[in-house]
């Protein structure tokens, strides 16, 4: 049985051991697939050495499989006096009856065990439903006239023009592209897929058993998206959402987009900006963010809606097993 197999097999060893089973894992592997190294990520005092490889330009964590526990129990959850002070006046202002545990219990996966299979899984996501067009494109230099920074132009069909240290690049929406069937069709071809929903909830909270991969509470003086500039004492650092998780992913930072599963109108990861963008409160501008998170309103949709352009990722995975 390979080391990875298991989580707690490949903790309980020495570095050497992981780096020999990485180098072997790398021979069954694919062209396009090289050993990167061991790489350490720590989050809520959760701490795994994990073994990166690399395909093209993008990069992938070796996840170990086993037993985890998934889903949040709420009842045994001590929310900090301001999330009970902002879910408070969201109750109020939206007449909502729950208090804030049934809210969180209804919004949150179940608390059970399951077992997990080994995985490859892409560090960062990627937006999906645009392509690449020429910025030299008459197009892109009639926008670059009126909007010399760069600007998203809905019309009809979208483009997005973005200038960056000088260097234009341009994206235009691809309607083609804009069904989970065609988003996926690519990504299968070329040997991999969408993680299922259990996988990317094991894969956001990295065994952390918190509402949220880096524990239980949030700050309540902002929203995941504000940025805190150097000017502004009123917001003390909070990057947790923005940092790595444990595996070494960068998952659910950013509650204004949703991520795709295997299952075609099941997403996870965001609301699409709703809490936030609509003023909820603090607290409901963080929840999207939480592991478990699995709001029927939100993370289950007409399978064949079209996705929502500007607002919807992917990452791809590689299985082990």
């Amino acid at each position: 049985m390979p080391l990875y197999d298991n989580l707690a097999d490949w903790q309980g060893t020495q570095s050497g051991e992981r780096e020999r089973a990485a180098r072997t894992l790398e021979k069954s592997l694919p062209d396009g697939f090289g050993f990167d190294g061991l790489h350490s990520f720590e989050l809520a005092g959760r701490r795994h050495e994990i073994a990166q490889f690399t395909w093209g330009a993008a990069r992938f964590s070796l996840v170990p499989g086993g037993a985890a526990m998934l889903g949040f129990d709420a009842s045994k959850w001590a929310p900090t006096p301001g999330m009970l002070e902002s879910w408070e006046d969201t109750a109020q202002s939206y007449c909502i009856e729950e208090n804030l545990r049934d809210y969180v219990e209804a919004r949150t996966s179940t608390a059970r065990r399951v077992r997990m299979s080994p995985l490859l899984v892409e560090v960062r996501h990627t937006e999906v439903g645009w392509r690449q067009i020429d910025p030299a494109s008459d197009k892109v230099q009639e926008l670059l006239r009126k909007y010399p920074r760069g600007v998203t132009e809905v019309s009809g069909i979208t483009t997005r023009v973005t200038v960056s240290n000088g260097i234009v690049s341009a994206e235009q929406a691809d309607e083609s592209e804009l069904s989970h069937a065609s988003v996926c069709a690519p990504i299968i071809e070329a040997g991999f897929r969408l993680p299922a929903p259990d996988e990317w909830e094991y894969l956001c909270g990295a065994g952390a058993a918190g509402l949220f991969r880096w524990g239980d509470h949030v700050p309540c003086d902002r929203y995941p998206s504000d940025v805190r500039t150097e000017n502004d004492a009123m917001l003390p650092d909070w990057e947790y959402h923005r940092a790595a998780n444990a595996f070494g992913l960068y998952i659910a930072s950013n509650p204004y987009e949703v991520e795709l599963t295997n299952e075609a109108g099941v997403t996870r990861g965001g609301d699409g900006r709703c809490s936030a963008c609509g003023g909820m409160g603090f607290f409901s501008g963080w929840l999207p963010l939480a592991s478990a998170w699995n709001d029927p309103d939100f993370c289950r949709h007409p399978p064949e809606n079209e996705i929502a352009l500007g607002y919807t990722v992917a990452r791809r995975i590689w299985s082990l097993e």
